[in-house]
């Protein structure tokens, strides 16, 4: 069977020269062994000829670029069984040659070269002689006799047939592309398929020859002809269903790639090679519109697999032009491309056919991609209609990626300049606190009036104080930035210490601790953790306004604890054990709509605006940035008017872990409570 014809590279002196003596030596042993043929059916070889150039040219399957299902491999081996081998060669070799010049005038089939014709003519005549050979030496047929035992002849020709092809086949691929060529493309694909069109072909050229009609010869093989019809027909069907099974997976697993990416660095590898996932792509790019839509920013090139500079092109003249006009996918032929081709890539580099998709939000164009061919004819309208549906996702997913990327901008810009502020209102502030203070001390006994607001102007400055400092401690975790200084410590004794501290500062709520008999250690900055609790005990105390308890629970969670929220459960995965402080209080709770929002920088809950509690709400966000710097864990549940709690968690190192464990099990300890 005739093989692809491909371009990828230049044809060597070796191949070259193989081909010709291949074409020229089938030719000529075919012409010899026709002289001795009669031809004494000329109206059945006529319809043979036609039915074999109609499969040929119609009912050939093409399975992708270099792969084609062919059934007219049935016309060839009826003629072998009713005419011999020697007319069944002239029969091909004539009508794949007219079949080739007929090629040339059919709206969109590719046309061959002459060295590709002479080789595949000759190449169709050597297997056919080499089948009639192996016949004449096992059975005595002569090359121009039809077989009289059809079965036997027709399992020795195509098997010879098949051999002889696909050794010819891999030379010829050898001397051009090399020997990894052969293997991994040849043999596995091309030879399989050759394969499968014989089985196709041979019990149908059987049928023909075998069954017993009323009907004459030329109605069975048209009878024949028709069920190629059908068959091909639902090959074709079959092809097409697995096809766009192959590209719904891909599409999806295209989306799932592109919307895991909110960096334009990965993001424009991933729509490149999602691209090659489903179709050829020799050359590739990205381009995105100015903001006057007057050029075309080239952010991505890639030809021939090497990735080029980035470089900026004029719209106007330009094929991208009718692109964004139409606002619709456009595939270009070798003419139109070549004609345009000074807007990008290597000159030296001619493509041959090109499709063009704007890259849309909406309405909105916000660029364009292309891929293309240095083949001819080498995408199809199914080609474009799938790389349009990639350019709808990339759109969406590259307007995302801009649009964090400026987001990420502006909060850098925010976060620099709340240190920036911070920083210089620490100084002054400072000076100020220390005058003020300074100034409470000389303050007489009898210059009562003045203490209160002394103390007034001293309260406000330290909350001050705390705010830059809560500033500062943002500014830091967000840069990566925040002094740490760990240290082996004790998570119980530090809490027994804050809830000391805080019990001073507010009669009117009862603390209390509940804990184990045994804690594992920690490795952790006490001055932070000690800020961390300090920071929840005031939130528990400043929003619950009317008093009530206050409890710290502290206990022991492996990572498979029902405990956990379903969003923290992978950052949880990463150690064993961890120890978990939770800050019950009884005041007046968040709505449930605004707990996951809690957390963040400046958001305090509507529900607090109507008490009139005064706060700025950085509080939790220093105690997320503080309990994340240690490697934890932080989440609040509430009910909405009877309470909150807020957890931490730390996680327990592997070495106090196992101290911890063999403890317990040395002497386990009931709870208690404190």
């Amino acid at each position: 069977m005739p093989t692809r014809a491909t371009s990828r590279t230049a044809m060597s002196p070796a191949a070259h020269w193989f081909r010709i003596l291949i074409g020229i030596i089938g030719l000529g042993l075919t012409l010899l062994a026709a002289i001795p043929l009669q031809f004494n059916q000329p109206l059945v070889l006529v319809v043979l000829a036609l039915l074999m150039l109609a499969a040929d040219l119609w009912l050939a399957i093409p399975i992708d670029r270099q792969r084609v299902l062919s059934l007219g491999a049935t016309i060839t081996f009826v003629t072998f069984l009713q005419f011999g081998a020697a007319a069944a060669a002239v029969l091909q070799i004539a009508t794949f040659v007219l079949g080739q010049g007929l090629r040339r005038l059919l709206p969109g089939a590719q046309s061959y070269s002459g060295i590709f014709v002479l080789f595949n003519a000759g190449q169709l005549g050597l297997c056919g002689l080499c089948g009639g050979a192996l016949v004449y030496l096992l059975t005595g047929t002569p090359l121009w006799s039809a077989p009289p035992q059809p079965l036997s002849a027709l399992l020795l020709y195509s098997s010879a047939y098949l051999l002889a092809n696909i050794a010819l086949t891999t030379i010829a691929t050898w001397l051009r592309f090399g020997w990894s060529e052969v293997r991994t493309t040849l043999w596995p694909n091309i030879s399989l398929w050759t394969a499968i069109s014989f089985a196709f072909s041979a019990p149908i050229a059987l049928f023909v020859v075998s069954v017993e009609t009323p009907t004459s010869f030329i109605v069975d093989v048209l009878v024949a002809f028709s069920l190629l019809v059908v068959l091909s027909y639902v090959v074709r069907l079959t092809l097409r269903y697995q096809e766009a099974n192959r590209e719904l997976r891909a599409l999806n697993e295209i989306s799932q790639r592109l919307a895991a990416s909110l960096d334009l660095n990965d993001l424009f590898p991933a729509i490149y090679e999602s691209v090659r996932m489903v179709m050829p792509v020799d050359m590739f790019f990205i381009g995105l519109l100015s903001d006057d839509h007057t050029e075309i920013d080239v952010p991505y090139l890639i030809e021939n697999e090497e990735l080029l500079a980035p470089r900026r092109y004029a719209v106007e003249g330009s094929l991208s032009e009718e692109v964004l006009r139409a606002q619709q996918p456009v595939l270009f032929d070798a003419e139109t491309v070549r004609a345009h081709r000074k807007g990008f890539g290597q000159p030296h580099l001619h493509p041959a056919a090109a499709m063009f998709t704007p890259l849309q939000v909406g309405s909105q164009v916000i660029g364009l991609m292309s891929a293309q061919s240095l083949q001819p004819q080498r995408y199809t309208e199914q080609h474009l209609q799938l790389f349009a549906a990639i350019g709808r996702m990339a759109g969406v997913a590259i307007n995302n990626a801009r649009l964090f990327a400026r987001e990420k901008a502006v909060q850098r810009s925010r976060d620099e300049f709340v240190s920036l502020v911070a920083h210089e209102l620490k100084n002054p502030l400072a000076a100020l606190m220390g005058h003020i203070q300074l100034l409470e001390r000389r303050l007489r006994s009898d210059e009562e009036k003045l203490r209160r607001p002394v103390q007034v102007i001293l309260e406000q400055g330290e909350r001050m104080s705390r705010l830059v400092e809560d500033l500062l401690d943002l500014s830091r975790a967000d840069t990566g930035r925040l002094p740490l200084h760990i240290q082996r410590l004790d998570m119980l004794t530090l809490i027994r210490n804050v809830v000391e501290q805080q019990h001073t500062l507010s009669r009117a709520h009862q603390l209390r601790v509940e804990h184990p008999e045994r804690l594992p250690l920690l490795q952790g900055d006490v001055h932070r953790l000690t800020q961390v609790l300090q920071n929840l005990l005031s939130n528990a105390i400043k929003y619950s306004p009317q008093g009530g308890p206050i409890t710290v629970r502290v206990a022991v969670h492996g990572r498979e604890a029902p405990l956990w929220p379903r969003r923290l459960r992978k950052a949880i995965a990463a150690a064993e054990l961890w120890v978990v402080v939770a800050v019950e209080d009884r005041g007046i709770g968040v709505p449930p709509e605004h707990l996951q929002r809690i957390f963040d920088r400046f958001y305090r809950a509507p529900n607090i605006a109507q008490l009139d509690i005064a706060g700025t709400g950085l509080g939790l966000s220093v105690v997320e940035s503080l309990v994340r710097a240690h490697g934890g864990v932080v989440w609040a549940e509430s009910v909405w008017g009877e309470g909150s709690t807020f957890f931490f968690a730390l996680p327990v190192p592997p070495h106090e872990a196992l101290a911890y464990q063999q403890a317990l099990e040395q002497q386990p300890l009931p709870q208690s409570q404190a």
